[in-house]
């Protein structure tokens, strides 16, 4: 039952509910705005909680929009429900016909306005109040339970056969990626593409790997559109090499790259289950699947790291990269080289002149022995010991 209110402040809703609850049947009515709904468990109760309610609010003053309240409803929020499924009254669609054919431009707009509130209405914010509403608020009716299924889930777009037409698969490879479209008619059921594993320097090489990688992938739901359809499937690529291969009989022995993967391409599009299975030529321009063949995927948008690059372009070397900051903080690449040991030189521990001030003590691990003393009697060392250190033989 909706009231006359046509600019609600922001504590209306506040206000309202603080007035119906002091009803009786408090507990039955639900509000939004101006908009209040009451629940009861038969038509006699419904008509005497709304009759009640609207003698109440009367008596405080509220003025209430005959026109628009009734009992039963079968419209919330401007929408109707008819056959299940929640749509525009059908007053007012023809109010905005009339208003789209008449050649005020004020009532033009208007209708456009109209037009653009009831697309948006349901993708929203308004979708989730309509939601919380119906679900929390609204209770012990089947006409709202009614309307809940309805907004629970958007409307999935539904596929009807066409009878006698064949399945077509697209296959198109680029330098980004490889491309899938399958298509019956004018419906397009599955459109895909992957980013690709390698490139090579032939095109025919990228062509037949692509192809190959996305009937692999998506081999399963095109046995399922096979099945659901039962019509022939017919295979086109824009390769005239990749589509010759596939076209002629299986080799055992492939001679080139392309009738390699053409070869393990065939032996997949043999596990589906049809009545017909044909390979074909298309020219470029016409082949759907050039669109998602050019799309940049989300790891081939990310700059190459000079780290990455530079160990794929050394990785025969032994020694890793390294990066040392110079002066002026910037990165310059050096790798480091072997020592070479000067033979010349006696070993470290025959070295007398070997400091060993900066050891710390703890990190010894043998003590200290005087050079006058044996190495099974150790002594007390002195000054002229702690500057003739060295290492024990």
């Amino acid at each position: 039952m909706p009231m006359g209110a046509t600019n609600a402040p922001r504590h209306f809703h506040h206000v309202m509910g603080k007035i119906l609850s002091h009803l009786p049947f408090a507990s039955e009515i639900r509000y939004y705005q101006d908009d209040i709904f009451i629940s009861a468990t038969d038509q006699r109760q419904l008509k005497y909680r709304y009759e009640q309610a609207i003698k109440y609010l009367n008596n405080c003053h509220f003025q209430i929009n005959h026109t628009k309240s009734q009992l039963k409803c079968t419209e919330l929020l401007g929408y109707t429900l008819h056959n299940h499924q929640l749509s525009i009254p059908q007053p007012k669609w023809d109010r905005i016909d009339q208003m789209l054919k008449s050649n005020n431009l004020p009532l033009i707009k208007r209708a456009a306005q109209t037009l653009a509130y009831y697309k948006h209405t349901l993708t929203d914010n308004q979708l989730l109040t309509i939601r919380k509403l119906l679900t929390n608020k609204v209770k012990d009716t089947d006409i709202l339970t009614i309307y809940s299924k309805a907004l629970a889930a958007k409307p999935a777009k539904t596929f009807t056969t066409a009878s006698g037409k064949p399945l077509r698969l697209y296959l198109d490879t680029s330098n980004q990626a490889a491309g899938l479209v399958l298509k019956q008619a004018d419906n397009t059921l599955m459109t895909n593409s992957i980013p690709l594993p390698a490139v090579h320097n032939y095109a025919n090489s990228n062509e037949a790997q692509g192809a190959y990688i996305l009937t692999k992938r998506y081999l399963s739901q095109i046995k399922d559109y096979v099945k659901t359809t039962a019509a022939e499937l017919q295979v086109f690529t824009d390769n005239a090499l990749l589509a010759k291969s596939l076209a002629s009989p299986i080799k055992i022995n492939p001679d080139t790259e392309t009738m390699f993967y053409a070869r393990k391409i065939k032996v997949l599009m043999q596990t589906i289950k049809t009545s017909k299975l044909s390979f074909h030529y298309v020219q470029g321009k016409l082949n759907p699947a050039d669109i998602p063949s050019r799309r940049n995927h989300k790891s081939q948008d990310q700059p190459k790291r000079n780290a990455r690059f530079n160990a794929k372009i050394s990785a025969h070397f032994r020694t890793p990269l390294h990066y040392d900051r110079t002066p002026n903080q910037n990165r310059t690449l050096t790798r480091p080289q072997p020592s070479n040991p000067d033979r010349t030189q006696p070993d470290l521990r025959s070295r007398s002149d070997l400091d060993l001030t900066e050891i710390p003590e703890n990190t010894r691990k043998r003590p200290i022995i005087s050079e006058t003393t044996s190495t099974t009697e150790p002594t007390q060392t002195t000054e002229t010991d702690l500057k003739r250190r060295r290492l024990p033989t």
